[in-house]
């Protein structure tokens, strides 16, 4: 969605065009009235300049007889003028002859005022002075005044006049008035103008982006109407062309989400079908070993059995048949302790194997571990180290899968070292046992070490196996360890032997 704080670009370009014509049309009345005041106040200038020259000439006869009726009737005709507040007719001495409008603030006049002069002037008046002057070459009898003659002349006073600057104010400021009033009719009229014409123009483009408003709402095949000016015409196509493209789109892409989803949904049963096949395979597998081993291990507990008793009755010169014998028991022993591992593996897998936590008599049980471990360290000339730190006698655990545990993990060891030694240490929390069996066996490379625990996975795999076994007893440690809330890792380099730890909790 468009940001609704931003203004429209018909609210922008009405705002410029307001303040741009208002702006111009309260200039040009300002202006107007500024000139107007200018040329009214040169042309009041100037009438105040005519009163005083006239008014001049026709005070000549009163200085020269120092009478004040000679200049009656000239002075009422000057007040009679517009805006005349006072005048004046002064002699050489600065004597007031003659005054109309009030007194007059009488000034030392300097006698080289020889023209009509601007004497003083404020925000409100002019004080005109002009001098009046007596022809030197007329008669007595005949005695005619010459104002400004080229003649020489003679000084006989002088005239003031105060004139008025209220009109000027006055026609100013109506002027202000009347052309702000003016600019602002015309200035309406132009802008309702500006704004049908603006609605001519814009409202294409109003119309436009209220579609492309509703587009990006999220509404498909919305076509903006083909209207207004050329470049809003060529938007409109190209929002239409772009309109139908995406709704070609959108049908190709609905589509394959239909073709996709029926493929998914056929992936997802094949799936589903064989994992459950999986699973019955699985089942009938681990049900298979565990029918297969169990009943193979009843003949070679047999045959076990019958080893023994003729071991115990065949006499002791016959060695020949002695070591016959013998190398069938361990035959029949190891092959009994693969069938054992893959029974196991089978309940592990098939969930069948329980925990069976007890109270357990830890040194007992660590010492049963190494008087069975013994014996496999001497065919590889191995040393066994026991080291015992145990706080408490009788914990709680699962006895057999512990004892399994150690055993797999001792046995590997004795079976991967050749005249080393086997470290098995045992250490105890307050909330688990710790067990580490350390040796300086043959060890294992990072790719072995990753695949350490998985089943049937060997060492040293392949025809020229040096080193007998199922595979399967590291997986099965590792599963009894999970079973049990506890875990297993190994840390080994090749040719430097490996070391396990375990922790198993207490409960």
């Amino acid at each position: 969605m468009a940001n609704k704080k931003n203004k429209s670009f018909r609210g922008q370009l009405t705002a410029i065009f307001t303040i741009g014509i208002l702006a111009l049309a309260i200039a040009g009345a300002l202006s107007s009235a500024w000139v107007t005041k200018v040329h009214i106040e040169d042309q009041l200038f100037a009438d105040g300049q005519q009163v005083t020259e006239s008014l001049a000439k026709q005070s000549a006869l009163a200085l020269i007889y120092d009478s004040a009726d000679n200049a009656n009737d000239a002075a009422d005709a000057a007040m009679g003028f517009p805006d005349i507040e006072q005048l004046a007719i002064i002699n050489t001495d600065n004597k007031v002859l003659l005054q109309r409008g009030g007194l007059v603030n009488t000034v030392n006049i300097s006698p080289d005022k020889q023209t009509i002069t601007l004497l003083e002037e404020d925000i409100n008046h002019w004080m005109f002075l002009a001098p009046v002057f007596l022809n030197s070459e007329t008669t007595p009898d005949d005695r005619t005044l010459l104002f400004q003659s080229e003649n020489t002349k003679e000084l006989l006073g002088h005239v003031l006049v105060k004139k008025a600057k209220t009109k000027i104010n006055e026609i100013f400021y109506a002027a202000i008035i009347n052309n702000i009033g003016i600019g602002l009719i015309f200035s309406t009229l132009l802008l309702i103008v500006i704004h049908i014409f603006f609605n001519r123009l814009i409202t294409p483009l109003d119309n436009l982006a209220a579609v492309m408003e509703r587009a990006e709402d999220g509404e498909t095949k919305i076509f903006a109407a083909l209207e207004g000016p050329r470049e809003v015409l060529g938007l409109a196509r190209a929002f239409n062309k772009m309109i139908e493209a995406l709704a070609q789109q959108q049908d190709q892409l609905k589509h394959h989400n239909e073709i996709l989803e029926y493929e998914v949904e056929e992936r997802t049963r094949d799936l589903v079908y064989a994992r459950d096949m999986a699973i019955e395979a699985n089942r009938n597998k681990s049900n298979f070993l565990s029918n297969v081993s169990h009943e193979l291990r009843t003949p070679l507990q047999s045959i076990l059995g019958y080893s023994d008793l003729i071991i115990e009755v065949l006499p002791q010169e016959q060695d020949e048949i002695h070591h016959d014998v013998n190398t069938i028991i361990q035959n029949a022993e190891h092959l009994l302790h693969m069938i054992n591992s893959i029974l196991d593996m089978s309940k592990v897998e098939a969930g069948k194997i329980d925990i069976e936590i007890k109270p357990t008599n830890i040194d007992q049980l660590l010492n049963d571990v190494v008087e069975t471990i013994k014996p496999l360290m001497s065919p590889n000339n191995n040393k066994l180290q026991f080291s015992n730190q145990l706080n408490h006698n009788t914990v709680n655990i699962d006895t057999d899968k512990i004892r399994q545990v150690l055993l797999n993990l001792l046995g590997n060891a004795a079976k991967f070292t050749h005249n080393g030694t086997v470290n098995f240490n045992v250490t105890q929390t307050s909330k688990a046992l710790h067990f580490r069996v350390k040796d300086s066996g043959i060890g294992m490379n990072k790719d072995q070490v990753d695949h350490i625990f998985d089943p049937f996975f060997q060492i040293d795999g392949g025809h020229t196996r040096r080193y007998e076994g199922t595979g399967l007893g590291l997986a099965i440690t590792h599963q009894f360890c999970q079973l049990m809330k506890g875990s297993i890792t190994v840390e080994s380099t090749e040719g430097s032997g490996s070391t396990f730890n375990v922790v198993i909790p207490v409960n």
